[in-house]
């Protein structure tokens, strides 16, 4: 998964205000058909996230909520983004922040390494992206606001990889636009990017809207072969780096990216053996 494109995730998490002027207690959205909050502040939402789940994280106790966890725990392999966006809502309303905010984005990170080995179109699993897009800009601006309390939060949480899963670092972001013409809401020209404030003060301005753009249509025009190719070379990196063959940060994912754009479109294809032996 590129850096690129965790940012462009981040953004649209951050859409929304990112702080609230007084603390949100419970994450009240409905995301058919898999979540509907109560209508009651003590009474248990509605949850169809899967059965062994459904109860656990329906309930209005902790030690169920906890109890759900662990069960994804004991068995990440085949939890779906859903469930682990449901149970990180059920943290945040029981009052576990800090644990909602690694599961929300242990949620967002494993759609996003789904969408990065299947096409989730021709997958028949466009109700899926399109519900965890709800949960992420719903959600999002509520665990967010809790997060960007503490800029050492905001500056990277690192996510431990669940099984097969691999670690993933995140950075939250804040939307940035770049005027260049500015009338009203409705008159204006402005090139959409994201904002980091680390914590020594210091704002980082990033683009990755249109990389990320680009490098989607060089994947349509080599057939789809880009990215499974940039996906091998990183892996490769990531081989010789544990082996002691290269130091870790001589080859970041965007080299690797940038390196595989420019190769020419023919080259890929056939096999993947032989695409990377063209690259």
């Amino acid at each position: 998964m590129s850096g690129l494109k965790r940012l462009m995730i981040a953004t649209a998490l951050l859409a929304a205000p990112a702080f609230a002027a007084e603390p949100v207690r419970r994450v009240g959205i409905d995301v058919q058909p898999y979540y509907e909050v109560a209508r009651e502040a003590d009474a248990a939402p509605r949850v169809a996230v899967g059965k062994t789940y459904d109860g656990l994280l329906a309930s209005t106790k902790r030690e169920d909520i906890l109890a759900a966890r662990d069960l994804i725990l004991a068995k990440p392999e085949l939890v779906t983004p859903m469930v682990l966006m449901v149970l990180a809502i059920r943290l945040y309303d029981v009052g576990l922040r800090d644990d909602a905010v690694f599961w929300f984005y242990v949620a967002k990170d494993r759609f996003v390494t789904l969408a990065d080995v299947i096409d989730i179109q021709k997958s028949g699993m466009m109700q899926a992206e399109e519900a965890v897009r709800a949960f992420a800009t719903l959600a999002g601006p509520v665990i967010n606001s809790y997060a960007f309390c503490d800029l050492a939060r905001q500056k990277a949480l690192r996510l431990k990889a669940n099984g097969t899963r691999r670690s993933a670092d995140i950075l939250l972001v804040a939307p940035h636009k770049k005027y260049s013409r500015y009338y009203s809401e409705q008159d204006h020209e402005c090139v959409e990017g994201v904002l980091l404030i680390t914590t020594d003060g210091t704002n980082i301005v990033n683009y990755p809207k249109q990389p990320s753009e680009n490098m989607t249509r060089k994947h349509q025009a080599t057939g789809e072969w880009l990215k499974p190719t940039v996906r091998i070379f990183k892996n490769m990196r990531n081989r010789l780096i544990r082996d002691g063959k290269i130091k870790s940060g001589v080859a970041p994912s965007y080299f690797i990216e940038g390196m595989l754009y420019n190769v020419p479109g023919d080259q890929f294809g056939v096999s993947y053996v032989n695409t990377v032996d063209k690259c």
